[in-house]
């Protein structure tokens, strides 16, 4: 259960930087958002998004990598992530 709504912080997280940068409202932002065919994001939107993020979640972000096409990708990526230096610092 912890893992999950941890999950979901870094969703809203997420969903509020996307809304903030895309100009949007964070309910058009889902879970199953297609970063380049739904939000529009273009490789240097992802550029400008992932170093927001960065700062967001003290974490370094591949630029552009072909796993990460929906904000669920990348909710799952910084949850791996976050997990990893939780783990480190133990």
């Amino acid at each position: 259960m912890e893992k999950q709504h941890k999950h979901k912080d870094i969703f809203y997280k997420t969903q509020r930087v996307l809304a903030n940068f895309l100009k949007i409202k964070t309910d058009g932002i889902r879970v199953s958002s297609k970063l380049r065919e739904d939000l529009g994001v273009d490789s240097v939107d992802f550029i400008d998004i992932t170093t927001e993020l960065e700062r967001e979640f003290q974490l370094k972000i591949p630029n552009d990598p072909p796993y990460l096409t929906k904000v669920g990708d990348l909710v799952n990526f910084l949850a791996g992530e976050l997990e990893k230096v939780n783990s480190i610092k133990k």
